[in-house]
């Protein structure tokens, strides 16, 4: 097993220069090279044989023994990112295999090769990546949130690799040649890139692991905040989708079950997005101001002349004019009208949403006292955090009777006082909400008392109260840091709180995969 172990890899440059590496191109290359490290040591409990004397056979055994062994992880509900690592660990390897085939390394015929993979990806819904060296040449919008997985680059590319494929693999069928309806071939790619683009971007799900909250909240939020679509273009959005999901359904290329639950899913919500595209307050100011462009016949490829509609639009009162008088954004009362509730269940609106009613657009928080970076502070953490506070605020506004908060704050009041102290604490003890102490809330809780009057001391502990209720309804802290958070910026005595310990979501790493390997007994 000494030659495979320290052979396979022996072939790496000749992989670097086959057809199918530039697929890879932006992956890291340490972990393509552990996934075949990965792949050397599974091989050498299935055979004694040299790499050269591979054949079809056993590394279709060593395949699929790898992907049968991880389709029986016992989480019954697979986290968003543990079947897209398996589908990234299954490219790699059958790239890698086809490579040795090509250049006779191993005893495998090519065709043969293709073929039994071919049918094990169509068994086991797995498909290789087909990727676009021109990928995410644009920066994407994500929403940072400390709850959710990191965005990762390269899951991004795998999952356009194959939704691209399922795509064409679709035009090219009779069944799209022989649709009954004839909604067209660009809505269908416009729809659906979104649904896939945003259900990552917004929920870190992968189309092998919507669920219902990302699908409802793609659709009814940033498909009407930021889709230009008609009326009729709207009713066809589920039409769109869901025949191509049953395509590939057919093909084995996604679970059958989880394939039609994502059309019930689709055409439940569809419903609703219609209903709320209806209603110009729902949409986003980018998307106001595009329309207006083209019902302005403003040509969006020049520069000049779009340049000088946004001049008009700011001298006749800025984004907030385009609304119309019924349909103002800003209430002239309180700020942030409450029939924006629907913000509370929209993540992608509410991230629309914060951009409006940032107090501070310029980012002058960036520039106040803050911590050295040498001690840790760091320009993009403040971001998030302010990112994070705007849309507490907001939360806050919208359930402020809940939250008790004083009558006397008008909406500006509110949210510079939850965004000034999100922004301090994280400037001067460099700890994101999550990462809220009982020293740092009752250090600061304590600096409030010296330096306010006593009437605005009470109504700031209404407020940091408040603070806390949201970022515990929103998961950002657990239910022990709510409560003694709240008793440590008050100055009072810290309760003791028991309870379970916060458990996260099971995610198959390379390294949790190679544990699969241990103790467990092979056919040799």
């Amino acid at each position: 097993m000494k030659d495979s172990n320290d052979k396979l890899l022996k072939y790496w440059p000749i992989f670097e220069e086959f057809d199918e590496y530039t697929d890879f191109a932006g992956y890291p290359t340490q972990a393509l090279k552990e996934s075949i490290r990965y792949f050397v040591e599974m091989m050498s409990h299935i055979t004694q044989k040299p790499v050269s004397k591979w054949t079809v056979k056993i590394i279709m055994r060593g395949i699929t023994e790898f992907v049968e062994e991880a389709e029986a992880d016992p989480d019954p509900d697979p986290d968003e990112e543990s079947v897209t690592i398996l589908i990234l660990t299954y490219d790699i390897i059958t790239a890698y295999m086809r490579c040795l085939s090509v250049h006779r390394l191993t005893e495998a015929n090519l065709d043969d090769l293709r073929a039994s993979l071919n049918d094990f990806e169509k068994r086991h819904g797995l498909k290789g990546p087909v990727l676009d060296p021109s990928v995410f040449q644009e920066p994407r919008s994500v929403r940072e949130d400390p709850n959710l997985p990191q965005w990762l680059d390269y899951v991004a590319r795998d999952i356009t690799g194959y939704t691209r494929e399922w795509l064409r693999a679709y035009f090219e069928s009779n069944v799209w040649k022989h649709r009954e309806n004839k909604i067209s071939r660009d809505l269908v790619e416009t729809a659906f890139t979104t649904l896939v683009e945003k259900g990552y971007d917004v929920y870190r799900k992968t189309p092998k692991t919507w669920t219902k909250t990302a699908i409802t909240g793609v659709l009814t939020g940033y498909f009407v905040s930021n889709m230009t679509l008609t009326p009729e273009e709207y009713r066809q959005v589920a039409p769109a989708i869901t025949p191509l999901l049953a395509f590939v359904g057919d093909q084995g290329w996604l679970n059958e079950k989880r394939a039609s639950n994502y059309q019930r899913y689709i055409n439940e919500a569809a419903s609703v997005m219609i209903e709320l595209a209806e209603d110009p307050l729902n949409s986003s100011p980018a998307k106001m101001l595009g329309q207006a462009l083209l019902e302005n016949g403003v040509d969006l490829n020049d520069s000049d002349a779009v340049q000088k509609f946004i001049e008009q639009v700011n001298e006749n009162g800025g984004v907030d004019s385009l609304y119309g008088d019924d349909d103002q954004l800003f209430d002239d009362e309180d700020g942030i009208p409450d029939d924006l509730v629907q913000l509370l269940d929209n993540p992608e609106q509410l991230t629309e949403a914060a951009k409006v009613y940032d107090p501070d657009p310029e980012r002058d928080y960036l520039n106040d006292a803050h911590r050295p970076a040498s001690s840790g502070w760091r320009k993009s953490r403040a971001v998030e955090t302010h990112q994070l506070a705007v849309e507490t605020g907001i939360r806050l506004w919208l359930q402020r009777a809940q939250y008790a908060i004083p009558k006397t704050f008008e909406t500006t009041d509110l949210m510079f006082a939850v965004t000034d102290f999100m922004d301090v604490l994280y400037a001067r003890n460099l700890v994101t909400p999550s990462q809220w102490t009982v020293a740092a809330l009752k250090e600061i809780g304590q600096w409030y008392e010296r330096t306010q009057t006593v009437k605005d001391y009470r109504d700031m502990q209404v407020v940091i109260a408040g603070v806390i209720g949201v970022l515990r309804s929103t998961d950002v802290i657990s239910q022990k840091q709510s409560i003694q958070l709240t008793a440590a910026f008050n100055g009072e005595k810290i309760p003791d709180v028991g309870g379970p310990q916060k458990v996260t979501g099971k995610v198959m790493s390379m390294k949790q995969a190679r544990k699969l390997l241990k103790n467990k007994r092979r056919k040799r």
